[in-house]
């Protein structure tokens, strides 16, 4: 049986992680590119391409300053840009060497979808009113409503043709929908 990638994406607390959770415990595959993206910035070469484009304050101790390297970049789109195009394509071939060892569905949580060359089978697009985005991430990230509604200024939402997932209720309420997709699909 052939792959077929679902991509599931959404604004910053829109709800990804919970839908991938909720995925894996229903024994489906499920990458998430921001867990891809962390085990990246522990590259050596990685780092040292960090390092020459933020400067060696985005360095401590071998390691990427993350909080450091968000401050910088949220507050330059070019910087922004350039940064994180460092990771799209080192992403970009985790899924798809998942995807050949994978059959049926593979989902993938990916926040940005306008970087990645992926064919997708289908994409979810959680949609969450922004407040409760915002209360959300800053619990989750420990950071302030104030920082999470920057950082969501900066992101995009997926335009294109896609199933919805409206994420304005309680947990089971997202996981009926997503049950109903997931029969959609099968």
């Amino acid at each position: 049986m052939k792959c077929k990638k679902v991509a599931v994406t959404g604004l910053i607390g829109s709800g990804k992680s919970v839908v991938g959770n909720y995925l894996r415990q229903k024994g489906f595959k499920v990458i998430d590119c921001d867990t891809v993206a962390r085990k990246i910035a522990q590259d050596p070469e990685v780092i040292s391409e960090v390092e020459r484009l933020l400067g060696s304050r985005a360095v401590a101790g071998g390691s990427l300053d993350r909080s450091y390297i968000r401050d910088v970049i949220f507050n330059d789109a070019d910087l922004r840009t350039r940064y994180n195009a460092l990771f799209h394509k080192r992403i970009e071939k985790e899924i798809l060497t998942t995807a050949e060892k994978t059959d049926g569905l593979l989902f993938a949580e990916v926040p940005l979808m306008d970087v990645l060359s992926v064919k997708w089978f289908k994409v979810w697009q959680i949609v969450t009113p922004d407040e409760a985005r915002f209360r959300r991430a800053a619990l989750r990230d420990g950071r302030s409503v104030e920082d999470i509604r920057g950082i969501s200024a900066t992101q995009k939402a997926y335009s294109d043709v896609c199933d919805v997932i409206v994420n304005d209720g309680d947990i089971p309420s997202l996981y009926s929908k997503v049950d109903r997709l997931l029969q959609d699909l099968q």
